[in-house]
């Protein structure tokens, strides 16, 4: 689908995301990150050696934030001027952090796929440590909109595409239902619509 691939091309071009996590007392905490997305929908967040308050991954905010809430959210956007190209994307998902130290041959083969592709995308790790650990996010919602239409796709557990037209995005969920709504609002007369889908 030509939607897919603009999104995806955005993804691939993307410099810098901002990566979103909540702590044990719910207390939010976002910074900005560079990032990658492999073939399969993973994306991975290095912890490089850039400067940082600890060089000790473990002891750094948003690693221990994810240790005691793994939700996060990432979120890739541009402001422009001209309002009519603005967009974001935003992954919701599940993050874990990986490294040298673990036993299994996939966590090794992980962490040297994701040090493959940040070394393609960023040539400044050709003088900056990349470090030994990747955060690794598997998604379980991506929300996308632009401005004059937003798409939503959940990934999983029951996949979900919609295409809706209008210049504003807003979401909620039904309690005790299966529906999933999604509202509109016209930029003109700022009459509300809303549509449901079920999900099964």
């Amino acid at each position: 689908m030509a939607k897919d691939e603009y999104f995806r091309t955005i993804i691939n071009n993307a410099r810098v995301a901002r990566l979103a996590t909540t702590d044990a007392k719910c207390r939010s905490y976002i910074v900005p990150v560079v990032f990658v997305c492999d073939n399969d929908a993973r994306y991975y967040i290095p912890i490089d050696r850039k400067m940082k308050q600890s060089l000790e991954p473990r002891r750094l905010k948003r690693v221990r934030n994810i240790e005691a809430n793994p939700n996060v959210a990432l979120l890739i956007d541009e402001y422009n001027e001209d309002w009519t190209k603005l967009y974001f994307i935003m992954i919701q998902g599940i993050a874990l952090l990986i490294d040298h130290m673990s036993d299994q041959d996939q966590s090794r083969n992980l962490i040297e796929r994701a040090h493959k592709l940040l070394s393609e995308k960023y040539f400044q790790y050709r003088e900056v440590g990349i470090g030994e650990c990747v955060l690794m996010i598997r998604p379980e919602k991506i929300i996308t909109w632009k401005n004059q239409w937003a798409m939503l796709n959940l990934v999983s557990p029951n996949i979900f595409l919609g295409y809706i037209s209008g210049n504003a995005y807003q979401e909620s969920s039904c309690a005790n239902s299966n529906y999933f709504w999604v509202g509109m609002k016209g930029s003109l007369n700022l009459e509300a619509k809303y549509i449901a889908w079920n999900r099964n």
